[in-house]
């Protein structure tokens, strides 16, 4: 069952699917799983973003999933993020420079950015 929800997240959250500067949102993670035949329950510990620069060095991508695992352990409110804001492209007319959009999107190429625990009854 695993394989079947990482495949619906890795569709649902790809370059294809995600436009520029739309937000990732917890209820949208919650809901793919949930659409997943044989699925009872999602519990989502950790929603969080990891940079481009942090995935394509897989020292410092270790060392990020790291604390993001501590933070999911150890957060305040127990809660994880409601969305993971991504920006559209931004002009600044006082200094002049154009701040690109964002995309944020599930990459199968990074895979343990996407940590799956079944929960046995």
């Amino acid at each position: 069952m695993a394989l079947t929800i990482r495949t619906a997240l890795f569709d649902k959250f790809s370059f294809e699917r995600q436009e520029l500067g739309q937000d990732v949102v917890l209820s949208e993670v919650i809901s793919t799983i949930q659409q997943v035949p044989g699925v009872d329950y999602v519990d989502v510990d950790i929603l969080d973003s990891v940079s481009e620069t942090e995935a394509q060095n897989p020292d410092i991508l270790k060392t990020k999933l790291q604390e993001l695992a501590t933070l999911g352990i150890t957060c305040g409110n127990g809660q994880p993020k409601q969305r993971i804001p991504v920006n559209l492209a931004v002009f600044d007319s006082t200094t002049n420079p154009l701040f690109p959009a964002q995309l944020a999107i599930l990459s199968p190429q990074v895979p343990d950015t996407l940590i799956l625990k079944e929960l046995k009854l």
